[in-house]
């Protein structure tokens, strides 16, 4: 099994590798993603809910956010 890490939403799982895609495309770009958290926030059950995550998402996407970035260790 392989862990695959999908860039556009994030997620990631794992997949055999006959799954995996062999004509990969934009190759030649670097990656535009980045992985962060948001700071001391954490799921109150180990896990996010889907209702959360569904108010996060129409929240933040394809709106213009301003942030700060921290780098730790």
């Amino acid at each position: 099994m392989l862990q695959v890490l999908y860039v556009d939403f994030g997620n990631s799982e794992k997949v055999t590798a006959d799954k995996l895609r062999s004509d990969l495309v934009l190759v030649d770009i670097p990656l535009q993603c980045q992985q962060c958290e948001l700071f001391e926030v954490r799921p109150h059950d180990e896990k996010w809910g889907d209702d959360l995550l569904e108010y996060m998402h129409n929240f933040i996407v394809g709106k213009t956010c301003k942030y700060h970035v921290q780098v730790s260790g």
